[in-house]
């Protein structure tokens, strides 16, 4: 599962630094990649029940639909906020928003101090570089869940569970 997993946010990933969208197409893939595992094994993905899933899609949704209305997030990364709860449930849900926000902070960061080098790197193939004003949010968020589908949660790695 961790591998399918990692396959569908490293494609997302790619398609948000390229494009700096996030298709409707692979974000109901990823829903129904969930759907699909609970129906074969009886649990999501990450080990979370049905109502656990649903409750952080809602609250994905629910919880940063604000930052997509006042400007901070795209509705395809509030989408991917959501299917990430679905996924993975609450403690992965908010430990991808810190962990992706964090990284997303970095690239900001790194944008600022060496923006040659970041034109270059964010610019789409095949396009004269030019330096995005809009972060590959999402591209941190789903590269935040890859860490965290592989290496745990802060709570899961102190034994705590929710």
């Amino acid at each position: 599962m961790n591998l399918l997993i990692t396959c569908w946010a490293l494609l997302l990933a790619g398609q948000d630094l390229r494009h700096r969208r996030l298709p409707n197409i692979g974000l109901l893939l990823g829903w129904l990649f969930g759907l699909g595992a609970y129906l074969l094994t009886g649990s999501l993905p990450l080990g979370h029940s049905l109502g656990t899933g649903g409750l952080a899609l809602a609250l994905g949704l629910v919880g940063f639909f604000p930052f997509y209305m006042g400007g901070w997030m795209g509705a395809g990364d509030v989408k991917l906020m959501a299917v990430i709860g679905w996924l993975g449930g609450i403690d992965v849900l908010l430990a991808t928003f810190v962990f992706g926000s964090l990284l997303a902070g970095g690239l900001a960061l790194g944008q600022r101090l060496l923006p040659r080098l970041f034109r270059q790197l964010l610019s789409a193939p095949g396009t004269a570089p030019r330096l995005s004003t809009r972060l590959p949010y999402g591209a941190c968020l789903a590269l935040a869940m890859v860490g965290l589908v592989w290496l745990g949660t802060p709570a899961s790695l102190a034994g705590i569970r929710p």
